[in-house]
């Protein structure tokens, strides 16, 4: 019986696609939908960008970065856990190896386009939110670009960016596409007892290479301790958020206020909000001073399970 690593693993994702080129391509061409002539036939890493720590950044892969025959960039990380600012950093990391291709004596005309792909273990563009606001719901691969804002059809294409949001495949099929097999493997991969038929040739590669039972001891470790770290990173989140949401009810109570609830309810939001490193608009603190218990509690798990503020559009 086969027992399979989780390929969102940082040490497991690496040695799958950062050492087999080929799992690479067959993952971009799938989830950007490349066919036919568009498809991409190579690629050549690229090292590392030596930059400083920055906050949300640890449970990222940020390194895993090739370019395709026709010179493209792309930029692949796995996420697991959100955090404030994820949307503003991926920006950041697609616009610095655009920015850092240009050297001393070159023209901006030699820039390459750089493309971003993020895969997320969690939900950016909920169902029930778009619903909410009467906005198209996101799909499970969602491909950005910079367009003009009434409707013309030319787009700037420079630097663009895709989305994966794993929590939006069914554990279960039905599993219509090749990226949703692919999004499926890195949600549920490591609870299979074995491989569906259905899946290509190149995604039966992956799982192979992430088949525990033919692990050396070496890698077992390796791949226990980037767990752990997850595992770890994890706790420390769940323990700061209980710590912010204890401290506002204490507040509340402690200030022998007939509304106690009311006020450590919007102790725990703030708190939370301090933790997470979320900075509300004006517009979102005159929301949350007119929200009553019910609308606190709401918002504090809205929170807790989103990590950011609610659009209130």
């Amino acid at each position: 019986m086969m027992a399979f690593g989780d390929l969102k693993n940082d040490f497991l994702f690496h040695h799958i696609f950062g050492e087999h080129p080929g799992l690479t391509i067959a993952l971009l061409n799938d989830l950007l939908d490349r066919q036919g002539p568009a498809r991409i036939v190579s690629l050549s890493p690229l090292p590392p960008e030596q930059r400083p720590p920055l906050a949300g950044a640890k449970l990222s892969i940020l390194d895993l970065k090739a370019r395709d025959q026709s010179g493209k960039i792309f930029v692949i990380e796995v996420q697991v856990l959100p955090m404030a600012g994820f949307v503003n950093r991926i920006v950041f990391n697609a616009c610095r190896a655009y920015d850092s291709q240009l050297k001393e004596g070159q023209g901006y005309h030699e820039l390459a386009p750089v493309i971003g792909v993020s895969i997320c273990d969690f939900l950016l563009w909920p169902d029930e939110g778009q619903d909410r606001a009467g906005q198209p719901r996101v799909p499970l691969v969602s491909h950005w670009k910079m367009k003009e804002k009434l409707g013309a059809t030319n787009e700037m294409e420079q630097v663009s960016y895709v989305f994966v949001e794993l929590p939006k495949v069914p554990e279960e099929g039905p599993l219509k596409t090749a990226a949703e097999r692919w999004a499926w493997l890195f949600r549920s991969g490591s609870k299979l007892p074995s491989l569906p038929q259905e899946l290509s040739a190149e995604q039966r590669e992956a799982m192979a290479l992430a088949d525990r039972t033919r692990w050396s001891e070496a890698k077992t470790d390796a791949y226990r301790r980037a767990l752990d770290e997850v595992m770890q990173a994890r706790q420390l989140a769940s323990e700061a958020e209980a710590r912010g949401e204890a401290r506002g009810e204490a507040r509340g109570e402690a200030r022998g206020e007939a509304r106690g609830r009311e006020a450590g309810l919007r102790g725990a939001v703030e708190d939370l909000c301090e933790v997470l490193g979320v900075v509300p608009s004006e517009e979102q603190k005159r929301r949350m001073a007119n929200l009553d218990v019910a609308g606190l509690a709401a918002l504090r798990e809205h929170l807790k399970q989103h990590r950011r503020l609610p659009g209130w559009d």
